[in-house]
């Protein structure tokens, strides 16, 4: 991309930088984006410091890409960029299964957490929307916020035949109470793909299962207790 070379050749221009080369590496997963940017001198490798942001309209472009190529033949995750001392340069794409194996395994452990908050902000869209929460209202009058209804929560989710099954039960003061309340279509698909990724891409990392269960603590679970609130399990359906 000849905008990009440009760019980069002022930049060496501006730092007084002597190279033989200069190498952008972008690595890409769903959620990020990871550059860095390097020149070489008589195979002395150095890092190029330029501000990311300052590159936005090439890496923005090759997300995009990268996200619609992501279950094709074509799909990869790093790219290469190179310029040379004659002004050439090369675009190398390519896919690191490894990083790709990594990604996943990182996105899975932390599932329960996205999980956990998600559940607690539909629960309390869907509470307001019912006008199943006490409000607190100032002294004008003015509504201030609303009342906690519940002090922690079991959220039971079961996988059978490509299906989601849940259940919600919150506590307040010791008194238990259900709430029938809808899986956002969202939920139940990323459930379903968390189900099959850790049940076939990381099933040397993972335990089967078909049954998760998460105890909220009205709050974020902590990640280094995570396994006091977070069960999965594998039951006979």
């Amino acid at each position: 991309m000849i905008e990009l070379k440009e760019f980069l050749l002022v930049k060496a221009s501006e730092q007084k930088i002597e190279w033989d080369k200069i190498i952008l590496e972008v690595r890409f997963t769903k959620t990020t984006v990871k550059r860095h940017i390097f020149y070489f001198k008589n195979e002395n490798k150095f890092l190029f410091d330029v501000e990311s942001k300052e590159y936005d309209f090439y890496t923005d472009l090759k997300w995009g890409d990268f996200d619609q190529k992501i279950n094709e033949i074509e799909r990869f995750n790093k790219i290469e960029f190179e310029i040379f001392p004659d002004g050439s340069f090369e675009e190398n794409y390519s896919w690191d299964s490894s990083k790709e194996f990594q990604d996943k395994l990182e996105r899975a452990k932390y599932f329960f957490q996205w999980l956990n908050e998600t559940m607690m902000n539909r629960i309390f869209d869907y509470e307001i929307e019912n006008n199943l929460l006490i409000p607190n209202y100032d002294e004008d009058g003015d509504l201030i916020d609303y009342q906690s209804s519940y002090d922690n929560g079991i959220f039971t989710f079961t996988m059978n035949d490509n299906s989601v099954s849940h259940e919600i039960e919150l506590l307040k003061d010791g008194v238990s109470r259900k709430l029938s309340m809808t899986l956002p279509n969202y939920v139940e698909k990323a459930l379903l793909e968390h189900f099959d990724m850790t049940n076939n891409d990381l099933r040397n990392e993972w335990d089967s299962w078909n049954k998760l269960v998460i105890n909220c603590p009205h709050n974020s679970i902590p990640y280094d207790e995570w396994s006091d609130y977070v069960f999965y399990s594998l039951e006979e359906l």
